[in-house]
C-alpha cells in the first residue's frame, strides 16, 4: 500500500461501510469522535446506548476489581476512579445509609459529549470527616493519612461532593461507624492501617478483617513471596488479630491468636477421643492428655 490520495479515499469508503452497517443495527456503543466521523461521512446514527457498567470499588490486590454489569444509565450517578482506600469505605457507607439509593457507574471517558452522558450527575470527590480529640479529622485522596492514632472517636461522616453540568451540585453527608485509613503509596505494612471506630459501632472483626484485605492486600508476585493461599492466610490471620485488638482488647487478640495456633498446628494430632489441656507461662509449658468419656462427644 502507497500512502497516497487513493488510499485515503479507500479509508473513507470503508468508514463509511461500517457506519452504514451500524446505522441499521437496533443501538451502538461507538465513541462520540467516531458518531461525529460517521456524521461528517454523511452517515446521521443516533447517539450511543445510554448503558454503562455498575460501578465497583476497587480492591488492592491487582485483577481482584470485578467488571460490573452493564445497567441503564438515564438516571445513574458517574463515579470517579477512585483507588481503594478511598472506594472500600465509601462502597461500605454508601450501602449502609438507604438515603443514597442512586445507580453507581463506572466513567467511560468516550462517551463524553453525547448529551445523555454529559447531563448525568457525577460524584466529585469523597472525604472522610473524623471527630475526635475535640476537633475535626479529615481524609480524602489528597491526604497521606489522617493526623489522628487509631481507636474510639465520636463521629465518622462520610462527605460527598456531586456535580451536575461540570459545577458542585451541593454534599451528601452519611454517617459511618468504622473507617480505615491506608495510604498505599508509601508502600506501607498492615500495622500502618489506622482503624477507627465510633463509640457505638456494630463493626465486628470479620467486617474490619474483609475492609483491611480490600484495601491493604497485594500479594507479591517475587518467586520466594511463598504461593497466593499462604500469602492470603497468613494476612486473614494478622488482619483478625488487629481487629480484634481495636474491637476489645490486647487479651482478646492474644486469646484469639493462641486459638487459631492450636486450631491449625496441634489439633489435627489428636484423636476424637482425646483432649489435651496446655498451661503457658513465661518459662513453663505444661501439656496434659485426657480420654474422654463415651457420651462426652468432640469438643469444639
Amino acid at each position: 500500500m502507497v500512502e497516497n490520495a487513493a488510499l485515503e479515499e479507500l479509508r473513507t469508503a470503508a468508514k463509511t461501510a461500517i457506519y452504514r452497517a451500524i446505522e441499521r443495527s437496533a443501538s451502538h456503543c461507538l465513541s462520540f469522535d467516531d458518531w461525529r466521523e460517521a456524521a461528517d461521512l454523511g452517515v446521521r446514527l443516533t447517539e450511543a446506548d445510554n448503558r454503562l457498567y455498575r460501578w465497583q470499588p476497587a480492591r488492592a490486590e491487582q485483577g481482584a476489581t470485578l467488571l460490573g454489569d452493564l445497567v441503564q444509565a438515564s438516571a445513574a450517578c458517574v463515579m470517579p476512579e477512585f483507588g481503594p482506600e478511598i472506594a472500600q469505605p465509601l462502597d461500605r457507607a454508601l450501602r449502609s445509609n438507604s438515603g443514597f439509593s442512586e445507580i453507581l457507574v463506572e466513567p467511560e471517558p468516550n462517551f463524553a459529549g453525547y448529551s445523555w452522558y454529559d447531563d448525568l450527575p457525577r460524584l466529585r470527590n469523597c472525604a472522610f470527616i473524623i471527630a475526635a480529640a475535640g476537633g475535626e479529622h479529615r481524609y480524602d485522596d489528597l491526604t497521606d493519612h489522617p493526623d489522628l492514632a487509631s481507636g474510639r472517636v465520636e463521629a465518622i461522616t462520610a462527605e460527598i461532593a456531586m456535580e451536575r453540568g461540570g459545577e458542585l451540585d451541593g454534599f451528601v453527608k452519611l454517617p459511618m461507624d468504622h473507617f480505615v485509613a491506608y495510604d498505599p503509596c508509601y508502600s506501607y505494612g498492615l500495622e500502618d492501617a489506622a482503624i477507627f471506630l465510633t463509640r457505638d459501632s456494630a463493626a465486628d472483626a470479620e467486617q474490619l478483617s474483609e475492609l483491611l484485605k480490600a484495601i491493604c492486600f497485594d500479594p507479591s508476585g517475587d518467586r520466594d513471596a511463598d504461593s497466593w493461599d499462604t500469602q492470603e492466610e497468613n494476612f486473614m490471620l494478622e488482619a483478625r488479630l488487629l481487629a480484634i485488638g481495636h474491637l476489645h482488647d490486647e487479651d482478646a487478640a492474644l486469646i484469639e491468636r493462641c486459638k487459631l495456633v492450636v486450631a491449625k498446628h496441634l489439633r489435627w494430632l489428636l484423636p476424637k477421643d482425646k483432649a489435651i489441656s496446655i498451661l503457658a507461662t513465661d518459662g513453663l509449658v505444661s501439656v496434659e492428655l485426657k480420654t474422654l468419656p463415651m457420651d462426652a462427644g468432640t469438643p469444639s
